[in-house]
This record gives structure tokens, sequence and C-alpha cells, in this order.
């Protein structure tokens, strides 16, 4: 936006009206410092499936804020939000059910309001694309208790059994 100055006869730069400016006068000078416009930034919380993932308490802090500037619940829909330039944290405060959350990731908004990962602590759960952040939550674990019976339910001595992982959806 547009600003007005003078310039006095001993060389002092007087600001008349700065007009939301952030603008510094002094003897022979003036600073004018830009500030970064926020960018729109969406996040995608998913499943293992790569569906979008309903029911993940969800918070966006900066080293430079000491509140979250974001804290929500993911839905059915992408989240989006303002962000300026600068790195972020995506904090996952709880999964949803049956699903486990992640370590926090670190991620940056450039000036064109790109997204890139700094830091995944989670073994490639988050990626970028243009302006989004996804991130995806894996099952949790569940402990789960296995016996080798006869037709009468009675325990057998010495069964070798072997767990295999399946991806045939059948």
């Amino acid at each position: 936006a547009d600003f007005s100055f003078e310039i006095e006869p001993d060389g002092n730069v007087v600001v008349k009206n700065s007009n939301k400016n952030d603008v510094v006068e002094g003897y022979r000078k003036l600073d004018v410092v830009d500030k970064l416009k926020n960018k729109s930034i969406e996040i995608s919380k998913l499943d293992p499936e790569a569906n979008e993932l309903y029911g993940a308490h969800i918070q966006i802090l900066s080293d430079d804020a000491p509140k979250p500037l974001y804290d929500f619940t993911s839905t059915a829909e992408i989240a989006s939000f303002s962000l300026s330039p600068g790195e972020y944290i995506f904090h996952e405060e709880s999964a949803p059910d049956n699903f486990a959350k992640v370590s926090d990731i670190r991620f940056k908004v450039d000036s064109d309001g790109n997204v890139s990962i700094v830091s995944d602590p989670n073994e490639m759960k988050a990626r970028a694309a243009s302006n989004r952040l996804i991130v995806t939550d894996p099952y949790a674990n569940h402990d789960i208790q296995i016996q080798k019976a006869d037709i009468k339910g009675n325990a057998l001595e010495g069964a070798h059994m072997q767990i295999l992982k399946s991806n045939d959806s059948n």
C-alpha cells in the first residue's frame, strides 16, 4: 500500500502516513519492510488405503508461537489453512481408533506457497505435493493370542505355526 513521507531541509525523513506499512523513519533514511503474504495450504490426513481419515486431533505449530496456530480434528474433507512462508510442525495429538499417530513432522512453506518436508521421523509417512501436506496414519498394532487346539478345544503342545502377511485381499 502507498505511504507518504517528507524530507526536511536537514535531511531528516518524516513519515506522514504509513498506511499500515512497516516503515521506520530516521535521519537521511527510510526503512520499509515488505511483509510476506500468507499462502493457502492444504493438509490431507489419510489412512493406509489413501482415503481421507477423520477423527485425528491435529495441531499446526511454529517454533515462534507459544500456542498452536491451528488446532483441529480431521474430517473426510481436506483441511485448508493460511500460513505465511516459513517452517512449521505438524503435530498429531491423537489418532482415531485402530490407527497409530505419527511423530511430529517438520514442513516448510515457500514464498510461492509450495510445501516441502523438512524432517519426517515416521518412515516416509508424509509427503508434499504443491501446496499440500499429505500425512498417512499407519494401522495400530494389536496384541493377539494364537493357540493350536484339537477339535474339542484342548491345547496341543508342540505345534509349530508360521504367521505370514498376505497382500491378497481374498
